[in-house]
């Protein structure tokens, strides 16, 4: 709605609400008039003189003072808006309840907690009050507790603009990143002949600094507004809102749908919607992928929720996206929680609430997922970091090290800008780090496109399913740490890669970078399995070793007319003797396996190598792990 009508629509309840101020100047009722009439033309500025100019005249004009308020309070002038509002109170006794509610109400917006506190309780030792004006008075007043806590033991909060490459006089907001925080996409707003436009722009890392930013441009932009979106980890997939298309009849299904595009190499392929599974005839927004592409979090108005904004989440379940979920009563209030962020943890949510007990309007939360799968109750992030303002969109990195965000409390380049800071150590997610590099064909050292796997050894789950690029080769994959994992790459007509990763103990922030050489299906050619774990001097397989066996099982049934030779290797600790029978027997276990599931007995065969064939020195615990390995070569290729 018009600020115009909302102005109007004001008037029109306050012309019935107030009483009749006798002995007014001619002059004076003449400009509140005026004001009337330039409201009527969406004259603003001249609205405002007149009214101002009215109060010149008659300092207590009630009406005048009042329009004022209201004005100020639409427009977000909140300390304004209690100037007026408070005047009223104090030279208007009569005038009501509803000045004095109004009062505290832009007394706590505006931060003037002090005042806010007495207005609020002045408003409730009143009689017949209206239940949503004293519910909010309640809250306000529970706010304002916390709020002069959190100010009188402040947290450490520095933060650092971007820069003149991010940054400009234009508005800059809703940073993403990919995991390894070498690409960054924001969205900007443009003004071109009196139009606005939300458009993204594209900046990456190059020896630690960004790049001057850049339009993304077609297809992905257009002359309807992009944002509120959410970069995938390996930096391959923009999730976003789009409004103007989203209209039913052009190819949407409500106010405001969830649209994704896809890279092929550098370019960016078209927008498509996300279907009426994820979308309603509501309003859908803020989409945010975890890291391991399985669920998408978003906001919506839809029906079944808590309150007006709530965040709700769907699964990738047999390649389609299950009905979507609401996040519970521990996360969504009766008010709006937006702006969800899931960190690559998977187990650590950031989002903005304008209900949970706060500082003000929108404050950062923090939220944690409990084993049984819950949420716990959120925490504030605390002061200066919220403020009385409007703090909404936050991203975490991946080291959990720094927090993203936008505001235009600071002096920066003009309007909002983008500012990171450290995140304190009760704000940080669990340990993460990531695994990236290249998938090429060892025959014709060419990029292929390839599935990639991380799998769960304990649990025997697959818990992020990606694709290397077609173009370029590149793949990247999250490793939360606590976990031992197999990273599994494949793809038909070669053999399957497998690394293993375990991070039980890690604290390192250090990535792993690995280029993947996968081996055409052809005679002679051998794969290490390196998540085939044995005791210690023993030849019984560790549970943990069924995913890795479970791979192998997978690609002899898929292609039945290969014939695989198991062979078994150890370093040089012990005696020649025992070390040839511990192989011998260990790669007789795997054989085994193969032959209870179902894997013709005369397409195996296993033989125990000792510490006849290493890869790398004995000299070292190091080489000898390598030495200490479970292989297959194919024997017959048909």
């Amino acid at each position: 709605m018009k600020l115009s009508n909302i102005i109007l629509l004001l008037f029109c309840a306050l012309s019935i609400s107030l009483s009749a101020q006798e002995k007014i100047p001619k002059k004076a009722r003449k400009l509140f008039e005026e004001y009337k009439e330039a409201i009527r033309y969406n004259d603003f500025p001249k609205a405002i003189r007149s009214l101002e100019q009215a109060i010149e005249i008659v300092p207590d004009y009630l009406d005048a003072h009042r329009e004022l308020g209201y004005y100020y309070k639409e427009v977000g002038a909140y300390g304004k808006a209690f100037n007026h509002f408070s005047h009223i109170v104090i030279k208007h006794p009569s005038s009501g309840s509803t000045p004095v509610f109004i009062s505290g109400e832009l007394a706590y917006l505006s931060g003037q907690y002090d005042s806010a506190h007495v207005y609020l309780s002045k408003y409730l030792e009143k009689g017949n009050l209206i239940y949503s004006m004293k519910e909010k008075a309640n809250r306000y007043l529970t706010n304002i507790d916390f709020a002069l806590k959190a100010k009188a033991n402040p947290v450490d909060f520095k933060p650092e603009n971007l820069g003149p490459e991010i940054n400009t006089p234009l508005l800059e907001y809703l940073p993403s990143f990919s995991a390894d925080n070498e690409k960054l996409i924001f969205t900007r707003r443009l003004s071109s002949n009196g139009r606005l436009n939300e458009d993204f722009f594209i900046s990456k890392r190059v020896q630690d600094k960004w790049t001057k930013a850049r339009n993304l441009g077609e297809p992905v932009n257009t002359l309807q507004n992009e944002g509120a979106h959410s970069l995938s980890a390996n930096g391959k997939y923009i999730y976003f809102t789009r409004c103007g298309d989203a209209q039913p009849g052009r190819g949407g299904y409500g106010g405001c749908d969830i649209y994704r595009t896809r890279m092929k190499g550098n370019l960016w392929g078209a927008p498509r919607n996300m279907g009426r599974t994820i979308n309603s005839n509501g309003w859908e927004s803020q989409p945010c992928m975890s890291a391991d592409g399985m669920t998408l979090y978003f906001t919506s108005n839809r029906k079944g929720g808590f309150g007006g904004k709530d965040i709700w989440y769907t699964r990738l379940q047999d390649g389609m996206w299950s009905e979507p979920i609401n996040l519970g009563p521990n996360i969504n209030t009766p008010g709006n929680e937006e702006s969800p962020f899931i960190h690559p943890d998977n187990q650590t949510l950031y989002f903005s609430s304008d209900h949970h007990v706060g500082m003000g309007d929108y404050d950062y939360f923090i939220a944690r997922k409990k084993s049984n799968g819950e949420w716990d109750m959120p925490v504030n992030f605390g002061y200066p970091v919220n403020s009385v303002g409007f703090e909404l969109g936050i991203y975490v990195t991946t080291d959990g090290e720094y927090a993203y965000f936008a505001s235009d409390r600071f002096e920066g380049y003009g309007g909002l800008d983008i500012y990171r800071f450290k995140l304190n150590e009760k704000l940080k997610p669990k340990p993460v780090t990531y695994v990236k590099g290249k998938v090429i064909s060892a025959k014709t050292k060419k990029n292929i496109k390839a599935n990639i796997e991380l799998i769960d050894l304990e649990s025997n789950e697959t818990i992020a399913l990606t694709n290397s690029d077609e173009i370029n080769g590149e793949y990247l994959v999250c490793l939360p740490a606590g976990k031992m994992y197999a990273l599994n790459v494949s793809k038909k007509n070669y053999l399957f890669h497998s690394e293993n990763f375990s991070l039980i103990d890690y604290k390192s922030e250090k990535p792993f970078k690995i280029n993947v050489r996968l081996k055409p299906i052809k005679t002679g050619s051998a794969v290490v399995l390196k998540n085939i774990f044995f005791e210690t001097g023993s030849y019984e397989l560790k549970t943990w070793s069924r995913t890795e066996l479970d791979k192998l099982t997978e690609f002899l049934m898929e292609n039945e007319g290969v014939k695989i030779e198991i062979a078994g290797h150890t370093d040089n600790i012990g005696s020649a003797d025992f070390n040839q029978k511990l192989s011998e027997n260990r790669a007789k276990s795997v054989y085994t396996y193969l032959l209870d599931n179902n894997i013709e007995e005369n397409r195996l065969s296993y033989k125990g190598y000792g510490d006849q064939k290493p890869v790398s020195s004995n000299d070292s615990e190091e080489g000898r792990a390598k030495n200490r390995r479970t292989e297959f070569k194919i024997i017959e290729a048909n």
